[in-house]
């Protein structure tokens, strides 16, 4: 059973699949946490009764002047609800596993090049960038320190470009993160690795096709720690019921299309909703606070 320990009043979501959402009344933070892998893996099972999750998009960098994949726009996305944080993980010219979308730095930093043309202490000197090209007061984070971040706060989910399986598990396993992560395998290779070694974590993968869950299986998954990824926008019923049939949730990105119409008051919140009602149960935004109010995640 997990354990709460900053919160001070209003459980939001009690012992779902042996997690706990919270609001920690004094900060108002809604805070996630699990106690084991097997905790967090079942509360991701389709029929958990978690309802919607929503993941907050490179770390929810996108909205309230916060850059991209900062730790305090992790911890201000917790102020609108029980956040899943997106990261995206990248190796420096040294080896280090930081936090960085694109390539390069020249977008979401006062810095320009190849995010690998440079030491982590080099990156260290920078500053993030937001989206209005405002420089902020923040750094770019390690992938230990977003992990360290995670413990009794939240699950985060690893976007992983360039560091290889054996990197990732080894920073999983050295902070016995495995109850608030979920890993991103994107090749036979990185599923076959993944389940050989973490076999207890929780990991995703595209499904592009129905055929694909067949195919996931016969690499050596186990569907049960799953969550399949489902594409952007517009779902495709076939696959999400196909995954439905396996107890696995599907995730549909709004980033493309959906979040910006609704910004641009072309689509209603309602959209959301809508995409939930067709058995789409976990949603990748940039409007995490957006879609939080219209799904009731802090109500």
């Amino acid at each position: 059973m997990t354990r709460i320990i900053r919160m001070i009043a209003l459980l939001l979501i009690a012992l779902l699949a042996g997690g706990v959402a919270a609001q920690d009344a004094a900060d108002n933070y809604y805070l996630l946490q699990f106690e084991t892998p097997a905790e967090l893996v079942e509360y991701f099972r389709l029929d958990s009764g978690a309802g919607p999750i929503v993941v907050a998009h490179r770390g929810g960098g996108t909205f309230d002047g916060f850059p991209e994949l900062a730790v305090e726009s992790f911890e201000n996305a917790l102020r609108y609800g029980p956040a899943i944080i997106e990261v995206d993980v990248r190796l420096t010219a040294d080896n280090q596993m930081v936090l960085m979308h694109d390539e390069t730095i020249d977008r979401t930093t006062t810095g320009s090049g190849n995010v690998g043309d440079f030491t982590l202490a080099e990156l260290r000197e920078l500053r993030l960038v937001n989206n209005d090209g405002e420089v902020t007061p923040y750094r770019i984070p390690t992938l230990e320190e977003a992990l360290a971040w995670a413990k009794d706060r939240a699950v985060v989910w690893l976007d992983i470009k360039n560091a290889t399986p054996e990197q990732i598990l080894e920073a999983v396993n050295a902070q016995d993160a495995g109850n608030r992560v979920v890993i991103a395998a994107y090749t036979p290779e990185a599923i076959d690795f993944y389940f050989t070694n973490a076999p207890e974590y929780l990991y995703t993968t595209p499904f592009n096709a129905v055929e694909d869950v067949q195919r996931v299986i016969d690499m050596g998954a186990d569907m049960g720690h799953m969550i399949g990824l489902g594409g952007w926008d517009t779902p495709n019923l076939d696959i999400v019921n196909a995954l439905a049939e396996q107890n696995v949730r599907t995730l549909v990105s709004m980033d493309r299309e959906t979040d910006p119409a609704v910004l641009a008051g072309d689509l209603g919140v309602e959209v959301y909703q809508n995409i939930v009602d067709q058995g789409v149960m976990v949603l990748n935004t940039d409007n995490y606070p957006i879609v939080a109010e219209a799904l009731g995640l802090g109500e």
